[in-house]
């Protein structure tokens, strides 16, 4: 289900894109998106349990006997590179976040699927892949609507991804808070919540 995640994350990259942005730079981008999730995931994850790969450096790589992917780094990751790689191409970088954000979705679903039943239904991964399916269908919705709402007056572009971002952490920080989960981790959701609904209200010029 990884592996079907990642290709339809390349594959839907570049037809979903390929309209407004060079096809080999989306390529690149795409295979480059990938390795820092997995650089981030395997980073993060190892940081937070410190002592599960310390025998050789090689186990951080290892992940199919050394597996441990934390889907907060990836991210994190994905959004670095996101904005390094939109600087040097000179594209329109909230734009660009809009149009990946359902696609990015798409990928974290099929690593939620095969988490839940790795884990025999856990129900923190049921309740994570519950929620990025809520993600994805809110952000499908809104963002076809929220150019005529009143209180969002710029218009611009971006909307999409800061919104799904906010709705997303904040659904996962409550609900890790409710079945006990690591908090650590639900502390770094919360404040991810905070970045993305200050991003939002900024870009819509709000205040």
């Amino acid at each position: 289900m990884v592996v079907v995640g990642m290709i339809l994350f390349l594959y839907l990259t570049w037809r979903n894109l390929r309209e407004d942005y060079k096809e080999d730079e989306l390529v690149s981008f795409s295979w480059l998106a990938l390795l820092a999730m997995f650089l981030g995931g395997r980073l993060l994850y190892g940081l937070l349990n410190w002592g599960v790969w310390n025998d050789n450096w090689m186990d951080w790589i290892n992940i199919f006997q050394n597996p441990g992917f934390n889907y907060i780094g990836a991210g994190a990751f994905l959004i670095i590179q996101t904005i390094w790689y939109c600087e040097v191409n000179e594209w329109k970088l909230w734009a660009f976040f809009e149009d990946i954000t359902p696609i990015f979705l798409v990928m974290i679903m099929f690593f939620l699927g095969e988490e839940s039943i790795k884990s025999h239904f856990n129900r923190m991964v049921v309740a994570e892949l519950v929620i990025i399916i809520v993600g994805f269908l809110v952000n499908s919705w809104a963002v076809t609507k929220y150019r005529s709402w009143v209180w969002y007056k710029s218009g611009r572009k971006g909307f999409g991804f800061f919104f799904t971002g906010f709705l997303v952490f904040w659904l996962m920080a409550g609900v890790g808070l409710y079945l006990k989960g690591s908090l650590i981790i639900e502390v770094l959701e919360f404040i991810l919540s905070l970045i993305f609904a200050v991003g939002l209200f900024i870009l819509g010029k709000v205040l």
